[in-house]
């Protein structure tokens, strides 16, 4: 009776892992042509189910900064000071973003602008993924053991 009550209730948990499989991968599928578009910078959070909903806003002088997403799978992103041009992503409907290649402009700025655009132009170089919602726009990227996330908002 114990074995059969076991069996029950390993086959409930397998069903449950599954349905919840399901859904996330159901989620998770992009529309690729929706990141063509120039995206402005919001600001940079943690993970997305971040209970403390830390955000961490630019200071208001650096606004202005974007990233561009154009056929033929060029890239290219702005900082307050710089701008690289010449680089390429490859994007699917899984989610999954790289961005590589391109060369950047060596502007100078006040510390803290330059310390944002290195922050920034290091994420957009470790991005793995993606999402859009709404009208935001949600990078994914490696920050050291973690993922953290860069939000935008559509130009």
């Amino acid at each position: 009776m114990i074995k059969h009550k076991k069996i029950k209730q390993l086959l409930n948990y397998l069903l449950l892992f599954i349905i919840l499989n399901t859904i996330n991968s159901c989620q998770k599928e992009q529309d690729v042509n929706a990141l063509y578009n120039t995206w402005e910078f919001e600001y940079f959070t943690k993970k997305e189910f971040n209970l403390k909903n830390d955000k961490d806003y630019p200071p208001d002088e650096l606004n202005k900064m974007t990233v561009g997403f154009f056929e033929d799978n060029k890239f290219s992103k702005q900082g307050q000071n710089n701008i690289c041009y010449g680089s390429t992503f490859k994007a699917d409907e899984n989610g999954n973003l790289e961005i590589s290649g391109g060369i950047c402009t060596l502007v100078g700025g006040t510390k803290e602008q330059l310390e944002w655009e290195k922050r920034y132009f290091n994420a957009l170089r470790n991005s793995k993924e993606f999402k859009i919602k709404d009208k935001n726009l949600k990078i994914y990227y490696n920050n050291d053991d973690e993922t953290d996330v860069m939000v935008f908002k559509k130009q």
